[in-house]
């Protein structure tokens, strides 16, 4: 007799338990996770310019082996001059579009929103480098550099202003490819103090890398929740009729659901967006990693038994639609150690030029008007300096001070092995 009642009080509980675990939480509130979509006057969009690039390109079939050639010498047998002649219509809308205040890229609507301008914007910004390379090879110093210059400006718009992690990923690899073709002409030791004013004025701007992460993470978000209310609208209108008991049933399942919740699973997915916009304006050695927060960790430290949870179905979901976190913010992080190495290199021929001399440390660039060394955005230490070397460096993405490598940082394929090292030029001699 007691056994029995034991039994059922268990069983009981067990009942209960389930119903409550079935049940839904109100919808959560995610306003910190909304965009400013206020419209931008087409007259004060850049965008509005730039999404006609695509009509005004002008490409070879040959054109990405071009791209891929490091040096003038051994481009492929192609007429360059004719090249940016016929694309001359190109370079005139980007400037064009610099001159405009904003820069509202199309709104992406879902996780797979095509963007078709974004491979021509990619094409536009090789074709810049082209241009640099053309320059340089008549010996026309000032005009590489002011090219260089509209480079940077016309990628920093598009990833500060990403629709997206796609978008953000390519607006970086684009605005590295301008900074690395800066510091190319810097290194050269042929710019005046002048012209090494005017790139620091262009690089003065607050960095893109964190505002435009953080837009294109709010822009995912949006993305995936719309993406999750469109499932459950979808499942309601399985039904022949929308208004039928049989609507009313699964929209009654939605919210009290043992395995899938849609509002806790809107949350958990919140949640985790909201440590990748803490992490994006951190350090990469401070991040703190998703695989140890909410859905991941759950689904980590209990596996298979993961389906026997309340909202396994939510769980799951949340884990596959969440994008790869590490790989993005270490192209973050990479494209403000170059923007911060660009920066330094220039004060550095600055101080050259007035002391012919390089500094004892870089703490003494505050006297050509470098207020505060830039850290490293691996470690989030001072960056480093090797005046015998000539170079500087970061410690890269395995956070490891290994002294400064002998390795171009533009080997991607040392990226994880080695230090990320920046010469500071063959013309400046201590």
């Amino acid at each position: 007799m007691v056994a029995g009642l034991m039994i059922a009080a268990i069983s009981l509980g067990i009942v209960v338990w389930v119903i409550s675990a079935a049940q839904d939480i109100v919808p959560p509130d995610t306003s910190d996770l909304e965009l400013d979509c206020r419209e931008v006057p087409e007259s004060d969009n850049a965008c509005s310019v730039w999404l006609l690039i695509p009509n005004a390109l002008q490409l070879p079939d040959q054109f990405s082996a071009l791209v891929k050639e490091t040096s003038s010498e051994d481009m492929p047998s192609l007429d360059l001059g004719e090249l940016l002649n016929d694309n001359a219509r190109v370079f005139e809308m980007i400037r064009e579009g610099l001159a405009r205040p904003m820069c509202q890229i199309p709104r992406a609507e879902s996780i797979d929103s095509e963007m078709p301008y974004l491979s021509p914007w990619l094409n536009a910004s090789h074709l810049l480098t082209l241009k640099i390379r053309d320059h340089r090879s008549w010996g026309e110093q000032e005009a590489a550099l002011d090219t260089a210059l509209m480079q940077i400006e016309f990628t920093d718009r598009i990833t500060r202003n990403a629709e997206g992690l796609i978008s953000f990923l390519l607006g970086s690899t684009m605005l590295r490819e301008g900074l690395a073709q800066t510091r190319n002409i810097i290194q050269s030791g042929d710019c005046s103090p002048q012209q090494l004013r005017s790139v620091l004025g262009v690089l003065s701007a607050p960095t893109p890398t964190i505002t435009g992460l953080q837009r294109a993470i709010k822009v995912e978000y949006r993305c995936l929740q719309a993406s999750i209310v469109d499932l459950v609208l979808h499942a309601i209108q399985l039904a022949p009729d929308p208004d039928s008991q049989a609507a009313k049933r699964l929209g009654w399942l939605t919210r009290r659901s043992y395995l899938f919740q849609p509002n806790r699973t809107l949350r958990e997915l919140a949640d985790l967006y909201r440590t990748m916009m803490a992490n994006a304006s951190k350090p990469l050695s401070q991040i703190i990693p998703l695989e140890e927060l909410g859905a991941f960790k759950a689904v980590n430290e209990h596996r298979f038994m993961t389906v026997l949870q309340p909202n396994a179905v939510g769980k799951l979901l949340v884990t596959l639609l969440t994008p790869a976190a590490d790989n993005i913010l270490i192209r973050k992080c990479q494209t403000e150690a170059d923007r911060s190495a660009t920066t330094i290199i220039a004060y550095l021929h600055l101080y050259h030029q007035q002391f012919h001399d390089l500094p004892a440390t870089l703490v003494e660039l505050d006297q050509v008007g470098l207020r505060m060394v830039p850290i490293d955005p691996f470690d989030g230490q001072p960056f480093r300096y090797k005046r015998g070397s000539k170079m500087i460096y970061s410690v890269g993405s395995n956070l490891t001070d290994e002294g400064g490598s002998t390795e171009s940082m533009e080997a991607p394929a040392s990226c994880d092995t080695v230090d990320l090292v920046y010469s500071l030029g063959t013309m400046l001699d201590p």
